[in-house]
């Protein structure tokens, strides 16, 4: 049988705007990462946040790409998730850096 197996990974990052004493930053606070494994469904994804107090500061811009992350994983997947039904189980493990969403199906 055929095993196929799709990662993607990406960087979290915020534009902190310019002060009086600093240019506009760009920083990265964290990293996403998510794959799937088609031999069984399973799907597992996990945000690490090494700057908490930024990305808290900035969380509008956090959310919006953790939702276009995981808008473009759910597109490549689709075609391996759409084998598997609607069966959907999420497991949230609480870190001080690290949330993992794991689901199988859509």
């Amino acid at each position: 049988m055929l095993n196929e197996q799709i990662i993607i990974s990406g960087n979290i990052a915020v534009i902190i705007p310019a002060t009086d004493t600093t240019p506009e930053q760009n920083k990265i606070v964290g990293n996403m990462s998510s794959n799937i494994n088609s031999g069984n469904g399973t799907v597992s994804m996990t945000i690490n946040l090494q700057d908490k107090d930024t990305a808290q500061a900035n969380l509008p811009q956090v959310q919006q790409q953790v939702q276009e992350f995981m808008d473009a994983f759910k597109t490549k997947t689709k075609p391996i998730i759409d084998l598997f039904g609607d069966e959907t189980t999420t497991t949230t493990t609480e870190a001080p850096t690290t949330t993992t969403i794991t689901t199988q199906g859509a």
